[in-house]
């Protein structure tokens, strides 16, 4: 398994739950919200979704070391993509 890529300690889990909650109340209610500690765990994540449904698109924000992190990933392990 690759190195965890999603700066370790940068954001909290009570901040990840902040976002969650803005976005839930004040952006879309009904959206469905998922928190992952690790890029890799998004990711695999994503691909569950995915495969559960059929298929999906996600798309990765954030900073450069973030997007850069899954890109990496991505580009190195075919399991994420």
């Amino acid at each position: 398994m690759a190195s965890d890529k999603n700066l370790n300690g940068r954001f909290s889990p009570d901040i990840q739950q902040r976002y969650a909650t803005f976005w839930r109340y004040e952006i879309h209610s009904s959206a469905t919200i998922s928190l992952e500690r690790t890029v890799e765990g998004a990711l695999r994540l994503a691909r569950r979704i995915g495969e559960q449904g059929n298929g999906m698109q996600t798309l990765v924000t954030g900073s450069l070391h973030l997007v850069g992190g899954a890109l990496c990933l991505l580009e190195a392990n075919t399991t994420y993509a």
